[in-house]
C-alpha cells in the first residue's frame, strides 16, 4: 500500500504532466506542489528517473485495469475482450502524459541508438505483457505459455504503438487489434501441434 506522501507525490506529477512539459519538472518545485519535504520525495521516489517510472506504472497500472475490466465484461469471447480492452485504453491514452513521453522519447532514442527512457518503456511493455498474458490464459486458446506471452506482447505492442502515434480512431484501431487477437489466438495452432504434423 503506498503512504499518504508518495499519494500526494505522484498526484502533482501527474498534474504536472498534464498541464507542463516534463523536462522541465524539478523536484523541488514538485516537492511544493506536493506539499512535502524534498527529502520526503526523495525517500519516495529516489530521482527524476524514479518518478517517471512511478508515475508510468501508475498510469498503466490505470490502464491495465480497463484491461481487466474488459476481460470480466467479455468471459465469453477473447476477441470481444480484446476489442474492449483496445478501446477503453486507446480512448484515454492521450491524457496518459508521462507514458505518451516515455513512448515517444524510447522511439527517438531507439531510432537514434541511445539508452535512456528506452529502459522505462521496456519496464512498461514488460510489465503490460504479463497482466495481458494471464488475462489471455483465462481463455481456451490454442497457445502453450510461452506462445501465449508471445501474443500478448504483440497485442500490447500494438496497442502501445496505437497509443502514441495514432493511425485510426480509437474505435477503429480496437477493431484492428480485434482482428489479429482473432488471428493470433483462435486459428493458429501451438508450435507443438505444428511441430507434430
Amino acid at each position: 500500500m503506498a503512504s499518504r506522501s508518495r499519494d500526494r507525490i505522484v498526484a502533482a506529477a501527474a498534474r504536472w504532466a498534464a498541464e507542463e512539459d516534463w523536462s522541465r519538472l524539478t523536484m523541488s518545485g514538485l516537492a511544493r506542489s506536493a506539499g512535502v519535504s524534498r527529502q520526503t520525495l526523495y525517500n519516495e521516489v529516489g530521482s527524476k528517473a524514479g518518478l517517471t517510472e512511478v508515475l508510468a506504472l501508475h498510469e498503466l497500472e490505470l490502464f491495465l485495469e480497463l484491461v481487466e475490466k474488459a476481460v470480466g465484461d467479455h468471459p465469453e469471447s477473447v476477441v470481444a475482450a480484446a476489442r474492449a480492452a483496445a478501446y477503453a485504453v486507446l480512448s484515454r491514452a492521450p491524457d496518459a502524459s508521462v507514458l505518451q513521453q516515455i513512448l515517444a522519447k524510447s522511439q527517438v532514442d531507439g531510432a537514434h541508438g541511445r539508452s535512456g527512457p528506452t529502459s522505462n518503456a521496456f519496464l512498461l511493455v514488460e510489465a503490460a505483457t504479463a497482466v495481458v498474458a494471464r488475462q489471455l490464459a483465462r481463455y481456451p486458446v490454442a497457445l502453450t505459455g510461452g506462445e501465449l506471452s508471445v501474443a500478448a506482447e504483440t497485442l500490447v505492442r500494438l496497442v502501445l504503438s496505437q497509443a502514441s502515434h495514432p493511425t485510426a480512431s480509437p474505435m477503429q484501431a480496437a477493431d484492428d487489434v480485434a482482428w489479429v487477437a482473432a488471428r493470433l489466438l483462435a486459428t493458429v495452432p501451438s508450435r507443438a501441434s505444428r511441430a507434430a504434423r
